[in-house]
């Protein structure tokens, strides 16, 4: 008797494990933001943008410069060779960012704009053919240079029948080429994965009387009402503050607009790029990603460039929590490694969320990796260290670091900005 009743105790501790431990059911690979740079030259002058001169611009990139095309070859070739990846997703930003040597030159050509699409797409072609892959455009990606708005359709149908059409099913194609967003449900993993075009939101760009530009907002609604699968985002420009730079990443009423239309309990997280930096947002009823940029270019004055980044999210499931993010992997390319001849790359393992002391990526989760970012100042360290994917930060100030912390608690603008004081 005593021995069937510890068996049945065995048993229910066994249960009661296996409902909390999250069983890993797939995982997904990111990269954004590649800016790339066709005129790079390996031995040029990185303060000529590492075009002309003789200097000590590296072969796969330099912190001043953006990113070669053999960076963005080998950055996506990593991606590809990763095991059990059950989709890739890229976020967009290609052409440069910057036309010339000229700090305010950003005026670029349809013909360079759609060239840059194309070498983007090729490269993608060579290593994920026939693999799914889930494509953004950024601000970046238009000319004139972040004016995403409802007359850019001619840009967003030549992306979806012509320069990436072989990554999209036939379907999507003209939702793609409507407004630059479309979704696809991986049924496998029980998973729906939306992207939208937050560009026409970007700060940089023009705010817009219609609301609902293109319609996007009564057609995402369309998706996530009822939905059988659990739902992840996917976008280029995020919501909230570059805490770098206090500069907000959306007009406030687009943040507003986005925001509201993502209070759904079955959507398990948002991810973006545009930083180019590693960091999060809590938001309001999940976490928000933005994933280390493959351009290592510096935005001076405001930090020292980064390493290039891929990004593997592991998708885990529970009886009780059900398909949720449980886990990253964040790998880089030091640039320090590297001179002037054409040598291999060995792309390097970096940290796991998961290091930061949580068992996934649910919201509760992400509201403890806030607390001991406010609280320890070893976690704080370690999140600083890690928002340049491992380039030294040498204009770091206290300041910054209060604006990163800031940046992560508060999407919002007027309390961003009271969190400061």
């Amino acid at each position: 008797m005593k021995f069937n009743i510890l068996c049945s105790g065995l048993i229910l501790l066994v249960a009661l494990v296996s409902a909390c431990h999250a069983e890993k059911i797939g995982s997904f690979a990111v990269f954004t933001d590649v800016h790339l740079a066709d005129k790079y030259h390996a031995g040029s002058d990185p303060k000529s943008l590492c075009i002309k001169g003789t200097g000590s611009a590296a072969y796969f990139g330099d912190t001043h410069c953006d990113a070669p095309i053999q960076l963005i070859d080998s950055a996506v070739e990593f991606a590809a060779s990763l095991p059990d990846v059950n989709f890739y997703a890229f976020l967009g930003d290609i052409l440069p960012q910057k036309a010339t040597e000229k700090k305010e030159d950003l005026k670029f050509t349809r013909d360079q704009l759609e060239e840059s699409i194309d070498k983007m797409g090729s490269v993608m072609r060579k290593h994920l053919a026939g693999r799914d892959v889930m494509l953004s455009l950024g601000n970046h990606d238009m000319v004139p240079l972040y004016h995403h708005n409802a007359k850019s359709t001619w840009l967003y149908s030549r992306v979806a029948h012509k320069y990436w059409q072989d990554f999209f099913h036939p379907n999507e194609r003209d939702s793609f080429a409507k407004g630059a967003f479309y979704y696809r449900d991986f049924y496998k993993i029980g998973l729906r994965v939306i992207v939208i075009n937050t560009n026409l939101y970007s700060s940089t760009n023009l705010p817009h009387v219609n609301k609902d530009v293109l319609g996007q907002w009564k057609w995402f609604q369309s998706l996530v009402e009822d939905c059988p699968f659990k739902i992840l985002v996917l976008g280029h420009n995020p919501p909230g503050v570059m805490g770098n730079n206090d500069m907000p990443m959306m007009w406030a009423e687009g943040a507003k607009i986005l925001m509201q239309n993502m209070n759904n309990k079955n959507i398990i997280g948002q991810i973006y790029g545009h930083l180019h930096t590693d960091t999060f947002i809590v938001g309001d009823t999940h976490g928000i990603w933005m994933t280390p940029a493959i351009s290592p270019m510096d935005e001076e004055p405001l930090y020292s460039g980064n390493n290039p980044g891929i990004r593997v999210f592991h998708i885990g499931y529970t009886p009780k929590k059900g398909v949720h993010l449980m886990d990253y992997d964040q790998y880089y390319l030091d640039l320090s490694e590297y001179s002037v001849e054409e040598s291999k790359a060995h792309w390097k393992h970096s940290y796991k969320w998961s290091d930061y002391g949580v068992s996934d990526m649910t919201i509760s989760s992400v509201k403890k990796v806030l607390h001991k970012i406010k609280t320890n100042e070893e976690t704080r360290n370690l999140f600083v260290e890690r928002n340049t994917n491992g380039v030294p930060n040498k204009k770091m100030s206290k300041r910054i670091i209060n604006q990163l912390v800031c940046a992560v608690e508060h999407w919002k603008w007027h309390i961003y900005y009271a969190c400061l004081i």
